[in-house]
C-alpha cells in the first residue's frame, strides 16, 4: 500500500468523522503508543499524518502549541475544503469546466435517472457539454450562478 492509503487517509476520515471537541487536536510525536481511536497508527503516526495533511491543506488550524514529552496541541483545526474533496464529501468544481469530466457526470447521474425522460435529458445534456469548449462551459456556469444569485434578492 501506500503512506497515503495508510495512514494519511485513514486520519483524515477520522477526522473527520470525530472532529476534535471545542476544535482543539492534541498529537504527540514521540509517542510510539498505539493511538486510542485509531489502533493500527501510534500516536507518532497520527502526527505526522497531520502535518502532512496540513502541509497538503487538507486540514487548517490557526495555532499549534508544544509541550515537553511529545505533545502538540493544534487550535482551530478543522479539515479543509481540500480535505473535505479528497474525503468525496465536497463537490469538485473543476469537473464543471471540464467538457469530457461534465459529460461522464452527467451521464453516470442518467444511470440513475427516476425516469425515461430524466435519462434521456441527461444524456443529451452529457453530449452537449462534451461539444462545448471549456470556456463557454464556465460562462454558461457563470451565468446561471448569477441567475440563481438574481432570483435570491
Amino acid at each position: 500500500m501506500s503512506v497515503w492509503t495508510d495512514r494519511d487517509y485513514v486520519v483524515l476520515r477520522w477526522l473527520h468523522q470525530h472532529p476534535p471537541d471545542a476544535e482543539i487536536l492534541r498529537t504527540n510525536w514521540m509517542s510510539r503508543e498505539p493511538h486510542p481511536d485509531l489502533p493500527e497508527l501510534t500516536d507518532q503516526d497520527v502526527h505526522l499524518a497531520v502535518e502532512t495533511l496540513h502541509d497538503e491543506g487538507l486540514v487548517d488550524y490557526t495555532d499549534q502549541s508544544w509541550e515537553s514529552g511529545g505533545g502538540v496541541y493544534w487550535t482551530a483545526f478543522q479539515v479543509s475544503g481540500a480535505g473535505l474533496q479528497a474525503l468525496g464529501e465536497w463537490p469538485v468544481f473543476d469537473v464543471l469546466t471540464a467538457p469530457a469530466e461534465l459529460g461522464q457526470l452527467l451521464e453516470a447521474l442518467a444511470e440513475l435517472a427516476a425516469s425515461d425522460e430524466e435519462e434521456t435529458n441527461l444524456r443529451t445534456a452529457a453530449r452537449s457539454a462534451r461539444s462545448k469548449t471549456a470556456e463557454a462551459l464556465q460562462s454558461l456556469a457563470a451565468g446561471a450562478v448569477g441567475a440563481i444569485v438574481r432570483g435570491q434578492v
